[in-house]
């Protein structure tokens, strides 16, 4: 009875060495795998902060108005002073030489100037006197027209004004100026005035003035 060859002990063995050989090399041999493209990174965009210029602040500036030679206070001038004397220092060093002496009327006050070279004044005492008067230093009579009176005496002057000495300006409250001396540094001026009325005083630059104002308080 003859054998089927595919079934002897040869042909077996050689089949599970084949088999074996086909297994080892499926398990060897590494699958083959499609690489993954790596995405691009997305570009970062770093934002810069740019700054608003400030803007350059304008200023504008205020002229400031420097009193003329003729120019003369007419608001915030302060209080009259009654009765008593009214005393005010020299301003600059040296005698104060006098330019002119003038007065000028205005509304509610009438007002006598004095004014001065080189930013002095002299110092300025106002007294309340009554007549009958005299010049100085002569003692000849001086008359003042009036119905009450001040004196105005100004030390430190320079002695030889040759201006006008002698003042009827027709207001309502000053009714006459007579200069009443001038001699060794010192000026005195008597001023009539109507009744009630009363003096206040500015000193102003500019030029250099003493201003006295009279009126009813």
């Amino acid at each position: 009875m003859s054998r089927n060859p595919a079934t002897s002990p040869l042909t077996r063995t050689r089949l599970v060495a084949g088999l074996a050989v086909s297994l080892l090399i499926g398990c060897t041999t590494a699958p083959t795998t499609s690489p993954t493209a790596t995405p691009n990174p997305t570009p970062t965009t770093t934002a810069t902060a740019q700054s608003t210029p400030m803007p350059t602040p304008t200023f504008t500036a205020t002229a400031t108005a420097t009193p003329s030679a003729s120019a003369e206070p007419t608001d915030a001038l302060g209080p009259y002073v009654c009765g008593t004397t009214i005393s005010l220092p020299a301003v600059g060093t040296g005698q104060a030489a006098t330019t002119d002496v003038r007065t000028g009327l205005h509304p509610g006050y009438d007002r006598l100037v004095f004014e001065y070279a080189g930013g002095r004044r002299p110092q300025l005492t106002i007294t309340v006197v009554a007549p009958p008067f005299s010049l100085d230093p002569s003692g000849l009579p001086l008359t003042v027209q009036g119905t009450q009176f001040v004196r105005i005496r100004l030390d430190g002057i320079v002695v030889g004004y040759t201006g006008a000495t002698s003042f009827k300006p027709g207001g309502p409250f000053i009714t006459d100026v007579e200069r009443q001396g001038e001699y060794e540094g010192q000026q005195s001026w008597i001023v009539g005035l109507a009744a009630g009325v009363c003096p206040r005083v500015l000193g102003l630059t500019g030029p250099s003035r003493w201003v006295v104002d009279f009126g009813r308080p």
